[in-house]
């Protein structure tokens, strides 16, 4: 299997982010399938959740906590053997294994798919297996980000942490397990508190301002740091600031002294 390049992982990478959701929704659909069939907890996170929770902001990546064990080595020769209907993954563990012990800082597989000229391909960085899917020739992108990956808050109980919903993206209909509102509202307030992007941003803002999901934002308040609500909080009053007391309501802070006497 050739290894690929930095100026070919860049160009693949930028491929995936043309991924339109019913692409996303059908490589999701049948790498939660493969997770499920060998029994590996995982739960869908990121701007994908969010997305399929009904943002309407579009990602260009699915991002997937996954249990451990199984080790990375262990999660990733599960789609070494995998055959289905579409796709075949195969992955040369020898050779992602010794480029972790060379620290090295990322390295593609070629993955070939025997069943009808599909491929895909699999990158090993900070601790995340990224797979590369091509449906119907649009590239999509998926990070599995076992517990302990660089700068990620994945749960330490994925089976208890997640739940399991219904989805129908452009006329794909699937099921798969979602990280809880707690855990993926947590993860994503560390991720706004550290890159302060945008995206970030929207996603945090869907959230506390849904009738569906504020009222179980603020059930798990208790699990948020201060620093990253009050990061939160503060970047709202700068930018929305009619948002301060659906904010402070769905994080169980204070009143503002303006309204307290009310």
């Amino acid at each position: 299997m050739p290894n690929y390049t930095e100026d070919d992982l860049e160009h693949l990478e930028e491929s995936a982010e043309m991924a339109r959701p019913g692409h996303q929704a059908q490589a999701l659909a049948l790498v939660a399938g493969v997770l499920e069939r060998n029994a590996i907890a995982y739960g869908v996170m990121g701007g994908m959740n969010f997305y399929l929770r009904g943002s309407g902001r579009t990602t260009g990546d699915v991002d997937i906590a996954v249990d451990n064990p199984p080790r990375m080595e262990a999660l990733l020769s599960i789609f070494n053997s995998h055959r289905s209907t579409r796709l075949t993954f195969k992955v040369d563990l020898g050779m992602l294994m010794d480029a972790i012990r060379e620290s090295m800082p990322a390295v593609c597989a070629k993955i070939g798919d025997e069943m009808d000229g599909d491929s895909s391909e699999m990158q090993w960085v900070s601790g995340v297996a990224r797979i590369v899917v091509d449906i119907r020739g649009q590239l999509v992108q998926l990070d599995l980000k076992p517990k302990g990956s660089e700068g990620h808050l994945i749960p330490r109980d994925i089976a208890s942490s997640v739940e399991r919903m219904s989805f129908t993206v452009t006329q794909i209909s699937f099921q798969c397990d979602m990280l809880a509102i707690g855990p993926l509202v947590a993860a994503k307030l560390k991720s706004h508190y550290n890159r302060e992007t945008r995206a970030d941003y929207q996603d945090l803002v869907f959230i506390v301002s849904s009738s569906r999901y504020a009222p179980q934002v603020r059930q798990a308040s208790g699990s948020y740091r201060s620093e990253w609500t009050d990061f939160f909080l503060e970047t709202a009053l700068q930018n929305d600031a009619h948002l301060e007391q659906s904010i402070r309501w769905a994080f169980n802070m204070p009143r503002s002294r303006s309204n307290s006497g009310r």
